[in-house]
């Protein structure tokens, strides 16, 4: 298989929740979920139901020292051991935001320098 990520995934496994966004921008939905892996273009989260493809969301994340809440759209969904899963393509990141998940997934790189081979973004 032919790596297509732009992005080496770093896992992790912590608890996080989001909104799903209406088609007007407004958060319809609330729900919590974790990460598998994340990058600096997107995050892996298993959620408790199926998120659809292009769906827009808001994710709060908490790294570190930060909390911080960031807007991607489904970029997959697949349903893995009877569980849910989405790969989720980060949009509009701002500087700071950025700088923070630049950072996180750095620290994951430091203590697992193999990365890992999953699914991509």
């Amino acid at each position: 298989m032919t790596e297509r990520r732009l992005a080496r995934r770093q896992e992790t496994v912590d608890l996080l929740d989001y909104f799903i966004l209406g088609d007007d921008g407004e958060k319809v939905e609330y729900s919590m979920g974790r990460t598998l892996n994340i990058s600096e273009g997107g995050i892996l989260l298993e959620t408790p139901k199926s998120l659809q493809l292009g769906q827009m969301i808001i994710i709060t994340l908490d790294l570190g020292d930060s909390l911080i809440e960031i807007k991607g759209i489904v970029a997959h969904a697949v349903i893995s051991a009877g569980r849910y899963q989405a790969g989720v393509k980060f949009a509009d990141l701002d500087k700071e935001s950025t700088e923070i998940i630049q950072e996180y997934v750095e620290a994951f790189d430091r203590r697992n320098p193999k990365g890992i081979e999953k699914a991509s973004l």
